[in-house]
């Protein structure tokens, strides 16, 4: 039988890379990462952790089908008197261009670009904190790799408003 070891926290080192450094190892990821009711072992895991001041909504699917839910959410809450901040990809904010005023949306680099999205992502849950706006959306992305980390990050930012697209 194989030793075990459990990520309870994931982070920028992730399970393939403690995997491929240690094939004897069974690398397993923590049940409270991936199931609602399990209780969070580990520091910093629990409720709203990193939560910005206004509702966060996190948005996961293909590039296309995340940008285009975001510019129909964004219209829909702006018709409805809301003032929205968007977190969000290059090629997504892009989209978002004149809909979105600069000043409300944050650029965490190229779709895909993981480390860029990790290495920004407390200051742009906290960049809105202090600005005029009623509500915050941001795109997420695959859970794998470092986007384990940042899907951990923004679900409990978000309080779980995660929405498939």
């Amino acid at each position: 039988e194989k030793d075990t070891v459990t990520i309870l926290r994931p982070g920028a080192v992730t399970r393939e890379m403690i995997a491929a450094e240690l094939p004897a190892i069974e690398v397993r990821i923590d049940a409270a990462l991936t199931v609602a009711d399990e209780a969070p072992r580990a520091p910093g895991m629990k409720y709203t952790h990193y939560a910005p001041r206004v509702p966060l909504t996190v948005y996961v699917g293909t590039g296309t089908d995340v940008a285009a839910a975001l510019r129909e959410e964004v219209l829909r809450r702006t018709a409805a008197g809301e003032r929205t901040a968007v977190i969000a990809s290059n090629e997504t904010l892009t989209v978002l261009c004149g809909i979105v005023p600069a000043a409300h949306t944050y650029n965490c680099g190229a779709r895909g670009n993981h480390s860029a999205f990790a290495a920004c992502l407390y200051d742009a849950l906290r960049r809105f904190d202090d600005l005029p706006v009623t509500s915050l959306l941001a795109e997420g992305t695959g859970a794998v790799g470092l986007g384990l980390a940042i899907m951990n990050r923004l679900r409990k930012a978000s309080g779980g408003r995660v929405i498939y697209v």
